[in-house]
């Protein structure tokens, strides 16, 4: 008889690849299959700071792989599923590839916030499930109400570069009068830098000295 533990996480993960849908003999089942976890690509060490259009107030960026079919997939459920829990063990995940230490001046992680509406539609927020695995492995607190989000923003998917940082521009404002001298920003997927980079000009200009951004994915052109 299986033990009761297992059975419920085959509940929330059915132990079927989410990319391939491949049946997976692995118990608990992880969420992609050996194959598809095989093709993902990590960046490693790399600060990608410089390959980023928008980097305004960024002092370094992170991200775990190029946004490839495998890691698109999780990234989606993530979002638009319900499958929240991908973000946490993702968060996890992602610190695995890095330096070690890298983020070890950082005083506070921070999720980029969603507009209450989206996130009432939505239930939660992606990259704060994202933040919690980060903290998790790196044991640097979350702090979920430093930054909120006050104005209704379109999608940036169908947007080019110059439209998303118009898009961002007066997204955001910092409450609290004690700020952290040094920000982590995380997030899903780094595009442009048009929403992190709108973050963290707004800390900045608050008095935030240093402000490092990590994320999940990254598309490499």
């Amino acid at each position: 008889m299986r033990p009761i533990w297992e059975a419920g996480i085959n509940l929330l993960f059915p132990p079927f690849c989410f990319h391939c849908h491949t049946w997976i003999d692995e118990k608990p089942a992880p969420i992609l299959c050996h194959d598809c976890r095989s093709r993902l690509v990590a960046y490693g060490h790399a600060d990608l700071r410089p390959e980023i259009l928008h980097r305004d107030g960024i002092d370094r960026v992170y991200s775990g792989w190029e946004y490839g079919p495998e890691i698109q997939t999780v990234i989606h459920s993530l979002k638009y599923e319900d499958y929240a829990k991908f973000g946490f063990m993702y968060g996890q995940e992602v610190i695995r590839l890095l330096p070690d230490g890298v983020f070890s001046s950082c005083d506070q992680i921070v999720p980029v916030p969603l507009h209450p509406t989206k996130q009432r539609d939505r239930g939660y927020n992606q990259s704060d499930w994202i933040a919690r695995g980060v903290s998790e492995a790196t044991g640097i607190p979350v702090n979920r109400s430093l930054l909120r989000r006050t104005k209704f923003t379109r999608s940036q998917t169908t947007l080019n570069a110059a439209e998303r940082k118009r898009n961002m521009e007066n997204a955001f404002t910092v409450h609290g009068k004690t700020l952290p001298e040094h920000v982590l920003i995380v997030d899903d997927v780094i595009t442009t830098g048009s929403t992190v980079s709108s973050l963290a000009c707004v800390l900045k200009q608050n008095g935030v000295r240093s402000v490092s951004v990590l994320t999940l994915s990254h598309p490499r052109d």
